[in-house]
């Protein structure tokens, strides 16, 4: 994978965690936003317990959660498209001086 792909945010997670261990704080405020943005039942008690106990169970309920919203929102985008071509993004083009 290559570094570019980890961005500003990946690179500031990698110092605070290998140089202090409280890497967890950012995966305990991004439970509560992702929580709130979908508006998933828990709390910040529960939120702490799981970003500090079990790190990577957080990140991968932090992938699976943001992967079904985002196939829930662009699957109703691609239905909505389709009912609507005009509404459907222009095609690019491969060779942009014709």
């Amino acid at each position: 994978m290559p570094a570019e792909s980890c961005g500003t945010p990946g690179v500031l997670y990698l110092v605070v965690h290998c140089l202090t261990g409280f890497g967890f704080i950012f995966d305990f405020m991004a439970r509560g936003d992702i929580r709130q943005r979908y508006g998933i039942k828990g709390g910040a008690l529960g939120d702490c317990c799981t970003a500090c106990c079990c790190m990577p169970c957080t990140q991968r309920q932090h992938h699976r959660e943001l992967a079904v919203e985002e196939e829930q929102q662009w699957g109703a985008m691609q239905q909505v498209r389709s009912l609507f071509p005009s509404l459907a993004r222009p095609a690019l083009r491969s060779n942009p001086s014709s």
